[in-house]
């Protein structure tokens, strides 16, 4: 099986990168590796909370 690694520093909004939103200490089998849909969501995320 082939290791696939994502780039944790795409930016998805001024101040959250994908590495920071997606650390964990929890196990996983994928290596929580978000899906496209995933990435979106956290970019819509990203957006709520520099609003707040």
């Amino acid at each position: 099986m082939n290791n696939v690694e994502i780039n944790k520093q795409v930016r998805l909004s001024e101040h959250f990168t994908l590495g920071e939103m997606t650390k964990t200490s929890a196990k996983t089998a994928d290596g929580n590796i978000p899906s496209h849909v995933h990435i979106e969501n956290l970019k819509r995320l990203c957006g709520w909370l520099e609003i707040i």
